[in-house]
């Protein structure tokens, strides 16, 4: 959780391939039935996803919860841990659904806000070439209370990661099966005998492309 990332392309593009299929001779392989038929066809799965409106909201939803999680890291570096506690409560409460009222929504902006001014601080006493005897103590302070947290914030960080990879993970999941089933379906309504990915072609013509076809399918839903 300590570096912003996105739900990365390459994430469902390797999951999509594993229905894809390889690379092929289409001069050996004819595009079309005896009957003159269209019987291969081929998708853009960068243009799928950028289109596909399900993949973009779960992309847009993932961002936000890292960033949310890196908020939650950085408003907790220089708190004492009953401070660190008692945020924890007042956000459990608001995750609930409950709208904080006075003392406990000022308590809750003091603490969220708490860290942002101490590390402000801690600047300020770093920068001081000859700092006084009480200077030298708060910014001992405010330095161990930093230290003292970096395990615990390494483990806020960890539990955070996880709980968003098994939330996302179930929504890639969801958004594969969506993909195969639109292309199947897709496949069969042209009856399609193959679908390739486009990235592995040396050459295909534009007219046997499906990937319009599909995201009408998908963002029908």
């Amino acid at each position: 959780m300590s570096q912003k990332r996105t739900i990365k392309r390459g994430v469902l593009l390797a999951v999509l391939a594993a229905f894809t299929f390889p690379i092929v001779d289409l001069t050996a392989t004819p595009s079309t039935s005896a009957d003159g038929s269209l019987t291969v066809g081929y998708v853009d799965l960068d243009a799928l996803l950028e289109g596909y409106e399900k993949y973009q909201k779960v992309n847009k939803d993932f961002e936000a919860y890292q960033a949310t999680g890196k908020q939650k890291i950085l408003a907790r570096r220089f708190l004492t841990w009953d401070e660190w506690k008692q945020l924890d409560s007042l956000e459990e409460r608001i995750d609930k659904g409950e709208k904080l009222k006075d003392p406990d929504a000022k308590e809750y902006a003091r603490l969220k806000n708490l860290s942002e001014g101490q590390e402000t601080r801690l600047k300020e006493l770093q920068g001081i070439r000859e700092p006084s005897d009480d200077q030298k103590r708060e910014r001992q302070e405010l330095e161990s209370l930093e230290k003292s947290n970096s395990s615990r914030l390494q483990q806020l960080g960890q539990d955070l990661a996880r709980k968003g990879n098994e939330t996302f993970s179930k929504l890639l999941a969801e958004l594969q099966d969506n993909v195969r089933k639109a292309i199947a379906e897709t496949a069969q309504a042209k009856s399609l005998k193959l679908v390739l990915d486009k990235k592995r072609l040396l050459w295909a013509d534009a007219t046997i492309e499906i990937t319009e076809d599909i995201l009408k399918l998908l963002n029908a839903h």
